[in-house]
């Protein structure tokens, strides 16, 4: 690769990205256990899907599992 070579980011493959980070850390926050374990059981699919694209009860997770409060890891990386 040549230093005049320009790197180039597709949407895609940057999502893609983002998404394996969120699911490893909603992963590694479940095994953990606790009440965390609990809320985040099933959240799978509310954390991948565009906020356009969600049920409503996907969006109501998802905003639950964001809230400051929890001071979840998965919340901050989502």
């Amino acid at each position: 690769m040549s230093p005049d070579t320009a790197i180039t980011y597709d949407r895609f493959h940057v999502t893609k990205l983002i998404i394996e980070a969120v699911q490893e850390t909603r992963r590694e926050e479940q095994r953990q256990g606790g009440w965390q374990r609990s809320l985040l059981k099933g959240s799978h699919w509310a954390l991948v899907r565009n906020p356009e694209n969600q049920t409503d009860q996907q969006a109501k997770v998802a905003k639950v599992i964001a809230m400051p409060l929890l001071n979840l890891k998965t919340g901050r990386a989502y």
